[in-house]
């Protein structure tokens, strides 16, 4: 452990130099000093000029000590009390509780001397049997004495009978203060919004230089631990607050959308907790979800950071909109080491806090703008606090939390035990219990970092430069008025009181409490503008320039780019004949070097460049010149990214060779059986082009525009152009295969196809191989092992991990041509934008860590405007996304699109199906025609409800969705629905059947589905219906067909889903018109779920084939199947 120091300060360093003098260096006095640093000296206490003491002895428990000091004369203490009045920025020092080290001068000239000059002036006694004087005891108490006066200077005039503090009234200004003001909310207006959020500075170096590297009340550097933590914070940030993997993720930011949250606190601001309520968060769904066995959901501020910081939208109530934003501040304020420390007082003990810096001016307006976000969340005291308030104390509480969870560590042999102390208190969060040894350290510790808190004043400080005749002028203003010129004596003092904290920065301050203006010399000048304007900004100043010198012009390398062949055929053999050259810019002036040399001749680092000035910063310089000196590589790619964002120069080849890509050349479409619209069309011409010039593509057209059929016509163009001779491998989800191939068999009967999926699988000769991610995943070396000319992925957002064995086996496969669909907006989470984009245009966004480095942290985190632009110019041309609502969509499309979607069973549900059906038939022929019809109606029934759910057959079924391959492929239809803020009605005719949906959707999805059922009253029903219609977070309705199918108007809905079907299409279109009726502003899809190789899909078939049956009214319902003959049964429920 290192020794402490002793005689620190300018005030400690005197006492102890006169003592030494006084003693001439006794021995004993060493001794006293050890004592003084095992803490061997206790019960200090200074009464005026009496200090008395205990002190641990060797023979007896302690020995008492006392010492009593002759005061000075009142003459002497006259003159001191005149010296400071006559010196205002001294006696605002003194208000502030500091004593500067010019008092001391002054009083030397004065002769003035504070310690006694001889011992006659101090009375000194110990009860030790050493009679040595010092003994080591007193000696001791000297030391101690000596520390306490380090970190408060008054006791120094204390002791001699000078009471500054009461003279100046300033005992408040010495105590520790409560840090935050608790306003109360007054019920504010909130918007539910997003807000920019702004990416700052690093504040570390601003912080370190307004702080004193050797502090009195530690016995090291602390400038150099601040330094250490503030790196170290920076560097370990992302390893305590980081978004959360957790697996359920998507469910969770879906609950929260709609939950509660309080944040309750008491004046301690770390005796908090963060309580979460919602009705899906039972004690089910908190074990399953978050791994707390409890009934009420309680998350530390770190936890409910994460979890925030993964979401991927602010769209959610008021609440969640604001700890989205809020999260994201605090983040970037942690990441920017906006933050310094103070102490907050709690009874006898005190504990350290970390607390935003709210100074500078990039803080100031980002709090500003989250302050309209800012709701009722924080209760302090059972008191809701207001915005402003919230806000400080909710980031103080994180800032806090992450400080004592980074885990600082302490170098060994460093510090004493006072500095241990202190060290445990600011980076663990360890409480200190007050003792005399610690009192003034703790007060001196809280003043350390109080020239932060100007802006805590109500006075607005202004600096003001003028350019009079090329002569710049500084002037410095208090509330619009010259410092100089505040006449009212307790205004001046609390102006002077504020200024003197920054005294140090602005040399010029002292002239300006005496004359309205000085005059700024060019080096002032230059040192002012590049070196401490912004500090002073930062801490809350007002700074105002002229013109000239606002926004100073950098000089900026930019890049040409050059062919060396004329002959260019292809993008990918660009690689070998690029030639890139670098040249100056400054503003919109190209400048060649000779002239940028010039400019540099004057050595300045502020220069005039006609009207306006130019920053020269030499680091910048530097790199420039090396740039130059490099021949630098740059890819194909990187050519693509310069040119999309405007940073590159082009030659005449190269321009229109690149241009010529990317522009949309005429093929003639193939033989598709349908009919392709206008968008369809181009999506077609938009993924041939691309195709053939070397680039995968992203089809992320709206759900309902088509982009199957545009995926089977570029398939079938290629084919037909013999451009793809191998296979197409075409992979999507189970449950779409049935889909997939019933859609070629449609659109492109001429295209052979195959499905590898199940027991016995294999590879067949065939145009297309159809089969699932599961199976490509568990059967890649054998994919492998194939050849395929092109590869279309299917809800594409199935490889959005790219850490997944998914996402890498699919990457694996090679093909020449490379198409994704995906009908969520991949735009919206980067991490699946890149995965995507790295199976279609591999390389393209480079490596995840650099994308992430590059883009992702940019905007996801900094809400980084200017990268989102780019990211966008550089992906919009290989990334197609539709919306139903585009201008040029909505014209062109069906009022109603009615989509079957085919279903496999799952095992154990098909063995259901089948052992049913065979004893029931067994049934049937057996039964005379009484009991026939019956029979008939109950397997028709039974085989429905069968196809639903087990569980909706027999009740001993678990609620398992997996157990039923509607249910799967429901919730997948829902998470696609809910993911575009869309809102769908599901319609069933069996009201178990809707209790068995309502359930798995609250356990599966987090989502409380509202739930229309036949027994409800109508007053009920009504409210369903209102809460449906004008609730934006209510997007799920069930409705059993027979309650909901007529009568309602639900038009805020525009997908509706028949999960089981009536068999009449008159039922079916009565309940699709809830949706799809007057004051529908929206096209409507209409989802048909049909169990595919059962008697749904054949009965189907039939309606569909037989017009007449269409017109049979709601009344005859499903009866005709009750009269068919064994053979018709046979061929209906058969194989």
């Amino acid at each position: 452990m290192a020794r402490p120091v002793y005689g620190k300060s300018v005030w400690g360093g005197y006492f102890l130099d006169a003592l030494n003098r006084l003693y001439s260096y006794d021995a004993r006095v060493g001794r006293g000093r050890s004592y003084a640093s095992s803490g061997k000296v206790y019960d200090l206490s200074v009464n005026k000029n009496e200090i008395k003491a205990k002190v641990r002895g060797n023979w007896d428990p302690y020995y008492n000590v006392k010492l009593k000091f002759n005061p000075l004369s009142s003459k002497e203490i006259e003159k001191i009390y005149s010296i400071i009045d006559s010196n205002p920025l001294i006696l605002a020092s003194i208000i502030n509780g500091e004593l500067p080290s010019t008092l001391l001068e002054l009083l030397k000239i004065e002769g003035i001397e504070l310690f006694p000059k001889d011992f006659s002036e101090l009375k000194r006694s110990c009860s030790c049997p050493d009679w040595g004087d010092p003994c080591k005891h007193m000696a001791g108490v000297y030391f101690v004495l000596t520390s306490m006066i380090d970190n408060n200077p008054f006791l120094l005039f204390e002791i001699r009978g000078v009471e500054l503090i009461n003279h100046y009234k300033i005992e408040n200004e010495l105590d520790i203060a409560y840090p935050f003001e608790l306003e109360e909310s007054q019920g504010q207006t909130v918007v539910n919004e997003e807000i920019d959020i702004i990416k700052f500075n690093y504040f570390k170096e601003f912080i370190l230089s307004k702080l004193q590297p050797n502090p009195s009340f530690v016995s090291i550097d602390f400038h150099k631990v601040l330094g250490d933590f503030y790196k170290f914070a920076n560097r370990f940030l992302a390893t305590v607050v980081y978004p959360d993997q957790n697996e359920h993720i998507e469910l969770i930011e879906r609950v929260f959308k709609t939950a509660d949250f309080k944040v309750v606190s008491s004046k301690n601001i770390l005796d908090y907790r963060i309580e979460i309520t919602h009705s899906l968060l039972t004690r089910e769904s908190i074990e399953k979800f978050f791994g707390k066995e409890s009934d009420t959901l309680e998350l530390s501020i770190l936890e409910f950071a994460r979890l925030f910081l993964a979401f991927s939208s602010s769209e959610g109530n008021e609440k969640f909109n604001y700890f989205y934003h809020f999260f994201r501040v605090a983040y970037l304020l942690s990441n920017a080491n906006g933050f310094v420390f103070d102490i907050l007082k709690d009874n006898r003990s005190y504990i350290a806090i970390a607390k935003p810096l709210l100074s500078p001016l990039s803080i100031q307006k980002q709090l500003l703008e989250l302050q309209k976000l800012t709701p009722e969340v924080l209760y302090v005291d059972k008191k809701a606090l207001a915005p402003k308030s919230t806000n400080e104390i909710l980031l103080s509480i994180f800032l806090s939390e992450l400080t004592k969870a980074l885990n600082f560590p302490m170098k060994k042999g460093k510090g004493d035990r006072i500095y241990e102390t202190l060290f445990d208190l600011l980076f663990r969060g360890k409480r200190v219990t007050e003792s005399f040894e610690l009192r003034d350290s703790l007060k001196s510790l809280d003043r350390y970092f109080s020239i932060f808190d100007i802006l805590h004043s109500n006075i607005k400080f202004t600096i003001v430069i003028e350019n009079r005749d090329n002569d710049y002028t500084m002037q410095f203003l208090a509330n619009g008025k010259n410092i100089h010129k505040i006449d009212d004596e307790k205004s001046r003092i609390t102006v002077y009181k504020l200024i003197v904290k920054f005294a140090d920065t602005l040399q010029e301050i002292e002239s300006l409490t005496k004359q309205k203006e000085v005059i700024l010399d060019f080096e002032r000048l230059e040192k002012f503008i590049l070196e401490q304007k912004e500090i002073i900004q930062d801490l809350g100043i007002g700074v105002v320039i002229p013109k000239e010198l606002q926004k100073l012009l950098r000089p900026k390398l930019k890049i040409r780019a050059t062919v060396k062949s004329q002959n260019l055929t292809t993008f990918l053999s660009l690689d070998k004949l690029l030639e890139y050259d670098f040249f100056l810019a400054i503003g919109d002036k190209e400048v060649s070097k000779e002239e940028f040399e010039e400019l540099l001749k004057s050595g300045k680092k502020l220069v005039k460049f006609k009207e306006q000035f130019i920053y020269l910063d030499p680091k910048e310089v530097d790199y420039i010149f090396k740039q130059m000196q490099k021949h630098k590589k740059l890819s194909k790619f990187d050519l693509l990214h310069l040119n999309f964002n405007d940073d590159l120069e082009l030659d005449e080849t190269l321009k229109v060779f690149i241009d010529d890509i990317f522009k949309l050349k005429e093929y003639s479409l193939p033989p598709v059986r349908a009919t392709l619209r206008e968008y369809q069309k181009s999506g077609f011409l938009w993924a041939v082009n691309n195709l053939l010039n070397g680039f995968g593509v992203i089809l992320a057209d709206d759900m309902g525009l088509g982009k199957t059929l545009q995926a089977i016509a570029v398939m079938l163009f290629l084919k037909q152009e013999k451009l793809v001779k191998k296979p197409v491998l075409v992979v999507v989800p189970t449950t779409l295969l049935n889909n997939w191939s019933k859609e070629i068999e449609k659109f492109a009967p001429t295209l052979s196809y195959s499905i590898y999926y199940g027991k016995g699988r294999e590879f067949k000769d065939s145009d297309i191989i159809l089969t699932s991610y599961q199976i490509l995943r568990r059967d890649l070396e054998k994919f492998k092992e194939q050849k395929f000319d092109m590869i279309v992925i299917d809800e594409a957002q199935n490889i959005k991990n790219p850490l997944t064995s998914t996402a890498q086996s699919v990457k694996a496969i090679k093909s020449r041509y490379r198409v994704a669909l995906s009908g969520t907006p991949v735009e919206n989470n980067l991490s699946e934008l890149w995965s995507i984009f790295d199976f279609a245009i591999p390389r393209y966004l480079k490596s995840l860590k650099d994308f992430q480095k590059e883009y992702a942290k940019e905007i996801e985190i900094n809400k980084n405007q200017e990268i989102a632009k780019r990211l966008k110019n550089i992906t919009a041309p290989f990334m197609l996304r539709r919306l139903k609502t585009d201008k040029t969509i909505i014209n062109d499309l069906p009022q109603k699109i009615v989509i079957d979607q085919y279903i496999t069973m799952e095992k154990e549900q098909a063995a259901l199906y089948g052992s049913f059906l065979e004893e029931m038939m067994d049934n049937i022929k057996k039964s005379d025609s009484k009991d026939r019809s019956g029979l008939i109606f109950k397997l028709l029934i039974s085989l429905k409800q069968i196809c639903n759910h087990p569980k909706n057959f027999d009740n001993s079924y678990d609620l398992d969705y997996k157990l039923s391959g509607k249910s799967k492929l429901l919730l997948e239809l829902l998470e696609t629905i809910i993911e575009r803020d869309e809102k769908v009605l599901i319609f069933t005719q069996y009201t178990q059947m809707g209790d068995i949906l309502e359930e798995i959707i609250k356990r599966e999805l987090l989502l409380e589905p509202l739930y229309l059922k036949g027994s409800l009253s109508k007053s009920k029903r009504d409210e369903l219906v209102e809460s449906f219609n004008n609730d934006k977070d209510k997007k799920i309705f069930i409705l059993s067909l027979k309650a909901g199918g007529v009568g309602l108007n639900l038009t805020s809905a525009n997908n509706v889903i028949h999960y089981d079907l009536w068999f009449n299409p008159a039922v079916e279109n009565q309940a699709t018109d809830r949706a799809f009726r007057i004051g529908q502003t929206k096209n409507v899809n209409v989802f048909r779920f049909i169990t595919q190789n059962s008697f749904e899909e054949k009965i189907d078939k039939m309606i569909k084939a037989k017009e007449e049956l269409q017109n049979l009214s709601v009344s005859v319902g499903e009866s005709w199947i009750g009269k068919m003959s064994d053979e018709e049964l046979e061929s209906l429920f058969g194989k």
